[in-house]
């Protein structure tokens, strides 16, 4: 084995680290998914899908598992495909849900009444039965063009809701199905706590903005991320999905654009913002999107206006704050870099779960596109934790965070072996080092990511578990040597 000994005063190389959080399962898209490029597109940062009929389109049918999706047949009307569906089912044994009626109290939409859905639910239960499916409930919605019966128009969801239970108290319902189109979060939240009375979770299959108006991109974009906030922090919404995938005529609510394949600004959002993964932590020395946060207060996402598909947080104003999860090696001092845009001075309050905070101030760049990168230094503790930034003015945009480790810059020159305080020597695949003092050893790609670090006397890492070549950073008598092993 060869050792090259290079001097630095810090290990601060940066590797890029792609979306860490997995998918959430809970998000999907009310779509007539039939092309291929449009699934692979979809797949970045959603889950499931549905089209309102018994099977997928065209070639997406026989491959949409490939992409990671998972699909939700619909009995659509009274009227629906029963042999198509009981065919797809039996060829498709990974589904695990089938959606009751859609509107059945709209006139135009499955035009059924509480008494037809009691009459045909048994179908559905016995092919839930058969195929050892899950069943959601009918979707319904507020309607002005409602279905009546003995005396009652089922304008609300809720009363359709109420008198088919009253009908058919026993029937298998394992989870409410609803759409609704709001203003903001805090009225779909109002509406959707009306349900919490039946005690199921919620399938909120058709949602976006609607406030009476011609809603603009950027309001059907700011909403699907409060809306999207409050979903996924919601442990009675089960799944949800946004409406339309393409909607022709409908740009503002479109996620995919007009070419195959390719996601509209509203689809990078929806696709890359935060999956609220608990159980992703950031590592030390990494990329952080700042769209990648646990929670947020405040915040919206953005696109880049000269590249859609570059997201940010924006809108950021005072008290304004996102949480993200990471993992750090060890106890000591780490450097916070955040790119950053604003049109005025600012300041963010980064604070630790122990209590360490730190300042960053934030200059006026000139525009809200224009970066640049600031920084400063916190006292972290080794082990997962969570660290808020919290805005203490706003006007300021926030790109990309790095928490980088820094180190004492009082380097030994290494002339000779004997010159370091201890030995570092190989055994097929294991590097090991040896100490009569207690090390502190960091092994980190030439990337700059850190993949393992140990304290003791005597220090192993499996190089074939790594990559083949290393940098060492060794904190040892109070000093910090670096090496490069090839």
């Amino acid at each position: 084995m060869k050792y090259h000994i290079i001097f630095l005063i810090a290990v601060c190389l940066l590797s890029l680290s792609l979306n860490g959080q997995t998918v959430s399962p809970k998000r999907g898209v009310g779509y007539n998914l039939s092309n291929s490029r449009d699934a692979r597109a979809l797949a970045t940062g959603i889950s499931w899908f549905y089209n309102w009929g018994v099977q997928p389109a065209g070639v997406i049918s026989g491959s949409y598992e490939s992409y990671g999706l998972d699909y939700a047949p619909m009995t659509w009307g009274g009227n629906f495909d029963e042999t198509t569906l009981r065919n797809f089912l039996t060829t498709h044994p990974n589904v695990k849900y089938l959606l009751g009626f859609n509107e059945p109290n709209f006139l135009s939409q499955s035009n059924l009444t509480p008494s037809q859905v009691a009459d045909l639910w048994p179908t559905l239960e016995q092919i839930a039965e058969d195929f050892d499916l899950e069943l959601v409930g009918p979707a319904l919605n507020y309607s002005g063009d409602a279905v009546s019966e003995n005396g009652v128009t089922y304008y609300d969801p809720v009363d359709f809701y109420d008198d088919f239970f009253a009908l058919y108290p026993e029937a298998k319902v394992d989870y409410i199905g609803i759409h609704y189109y709001m203003s903001n979060e805090s009225q779909l939240d109002e509406h959707i706590q009306r349900l919490y009375k039946y005690g199921k979770k919620i399938w909120l299959t058709e949602f976006n903005m609607d406030n009476g108006t011609d809603e603009t991109a950027d309001q059907q974009r700011d909403y699907a991320v409060k809306a999207v906030h409050y979903l996924e922090n919601n442990p009675n919404i089960f799944r949800y999905a946004w409406f339309l995938g393409r909607a022709d005529g409908y740009p503002s609510i479109s996620l995919l654009d007009q070419t195959y394949g390719q996601l509209t600004a509203l689809g990078y959002v929806y696709t890359k913002m935060s999956s609220y993964d608990a159980s992703f932590y950031h590592q030390v020395n990494t990329d952080i999107p700042a769209e990648q946060y646990l929670n947020m207060n405040g915040i919206s996402v953005c696109n880049l206006s000269t590249d859609v598909s570059d997201v940010y947080v924006g809108y950021i104003d005072g008290d304004d704050w996102m949480d993200y999860n990471i993992d750090v090696p060890h106890n000591g001092e780490y450097e916070i870099e955040i790119k950053v845009a604003a049109t005025q001075a600012a300041s963010f309050r980064v604070t630790a779960e122990d209590g360490a905070t730190t300042l960053i101030e934030v200059p006026n760049t000139g525009g809200w596109e224009n970066w640049t990168t600031v920084s400063n230094t916190i006292t972290l503790q080794a082990g997962q934790s969570t660290l808020r930034i919290k805005a203490r003015t706003g006007g300021v945009n926030l790109d990309h965070i790095v928490i980088k480790s820094t180190v004492n810059t009082s380097v030994h020159p290494l002339d000779s072996a004997e010159e370091k305080p201890y030995t570092l020597s190989r055994s097929n695949d294991e590097i090991i080092l040896n100490s009569s003092n207690t090390m502190k050893v960091d092994f980190y790609s030439l990337g700059g990511k850190l993949l393992h670090y140990q304290e003791g006397n005597v220090v192993r890492f499996n190089q074939s578990k790594g990559a083949q070549f290393l940098i060492l950073k060794v904190q040892c008598n109070g000093q910090v040597y670096t090496e490069k092993v090839i």
